[in-house]
């Protein structure tokens, strides 16, 4: 029997992060840090679940490689055997994206589960690069994506536990990624079939030593923007706010609203997993 997964309502929030101090990276790396949740973390039952926050230093280099992670939340007790099993929900971009951040750091908030009961849980996550290539004189080699970093942990819903914040604590480090480059890979051979290989091409990155020290602590939250935050989550002392869920099935358009405070959008599409 498979694990037992959480099936979701997804909430797709982009957040840029008005007052944080640019991180001190290299302009060719990446890193992405787990805000929210936290392992051995105690949360209160709620009736939206729990969302997922990531922080990513330097967007504009993470959007142009892209990046992919991907994360489930499974029930305990569950089948051991879990790692051989994806991770179903993703948040992220693939290479080229060219979507560009005024900020240095930035937020991005996607998913709250369906309603969790009291009992423990196991977060299973695993972090991805986007496309990559090795091209030198005698070979090329192409990869649509390579792991960048994985882990699980644990933690409770318990009846009378305190509602989740996501302030006054340190993200958890993920993982970091560096680029020489982006450049194309031409010619694949196994698709002859379908052309001339000489004439197609595929964008990719061209991967370098991540040098840089990570810096999750560069990327906490403040009250203001938690306030902000929740209000839109209908979280904390927001929850008993009236929640409309809009928008349409998995191909299905967003709302933009505006947001309160230090945040300057909010982009909302929900749809259903599957």
């Amino acid at each position: 029997m498979a694990p037992r997964g959480i099936q979701l309502w997804w909430l797709l929030v982009t957040v840029i992060l008005a007052r944080l101090t640019s991180a001190e990276i290299p302009d060719n790396t990446f890193e992405i840090d787990l805000v929210f949740p936290r392992a051995g973390g105690r949360y209160a039952e709620t009736d939206d679940g729990l969302p997922v926050l990531l922080s990513i230093h330097n967007p504009n280099v993470a959007y142009l490689y892209g990046y992919r992670f991907w994360w489930d939340i499974y029930e305990q007790p569950h089948r051991t055997d879990y790692w051989n099993h994806s991770p179903r929900n993703l948040i992220g971009t693939y290479f080229g994206n060219g979507t560009t951040f005024s900020d240095a750091i930035h937020l991005e908030s996607d998913a709250r589960s369906d309603r969790l009961e009291a009992g423990n849980y196991t977060f299973h996550w695993q972090l991805r690069g986007g496309a990559v290539c090795e091209i030198t004189r005698s070979s090329a080699q192409y990869d649509s994506m390579f792991v960048i970093g994985n882990g699980s942990f644990g933690f409770a819903v318990e009846s009378g536990a305190p509602t989740p914040t996501f302030t006054g604590t340190c993200p958890t480090a993920l993982g970091a990624a560096s680029f020489r480059s982006a450049t194309v890979y031409r010619g694949l051979p196994w698709d002859e079939e379908h052309g001339d290989p000489a004439t197609q091409t595929l964008g990719c990155g061209v991967t370098a030593g991540v040098t840089a020290t990570p810096e999750p602590c560069r990327a906490t939250v403040d009250a203001a923007q938690e306030a902000s935050l929740s209000r839109r989550l209908h979280w904390g002392a927001f929850a008993t706010a009236s929640t409309a869920r809009t928008g349409s099935a998995s191909g299905g358009g967003g709302v933009s609203l505006p947001l309160m405070g230090l945040m300057a959008t909010l982009a909302v599409t929900i749809w259903e997993a599957v």
